[in-house]
């Protein structure tokens, strides 16, 4: 790890980020505009694969700003604009198949 990167915290949460095939992202418990997993507000978004980013109404006042995430195998990396960058780390659980 880069000197100036600072580690994950590893914690349990009940917050679920669920990638719909119509485009359409939902957070269960945590909330899609912030890394805290207190917040407890489900929040609802637009993701756009091409940009790897997403837009959510629920996000005021940054209901206008693209958050940007990156996938590597099971892991899901989302960046929030909080004191420079903040991210949130979320592990896959499953593959989701209708």
């Amino acid at each position: 790890m880069p000197e100036d990167e600072l580690p994950f915290i590893e914690l349990e949460s009940e917050n679920t980020v669920t990638f719909f095939p119509e485009n359409l992202i939902t957070s269960n418990a945590g909330s899609l505009c912030t890394n805290s997993h207190l917040s407890g507000n489900p929040t609802s978004g637009i993701y756009n694969l091409t940009s790897a980013t997403y837009t959510s109404d629920d996000c005021f006042p940054f209901d206008d700003y693209e958050f940007a995430f990156t996938q590597t195998d099971s892991i899901l990396v989302i960046s929030y604009p909080y004191n420079g960058i903040s991210e949130a780390k979320f592990k896959k659980i499953a593959d989701l198949e209708e």
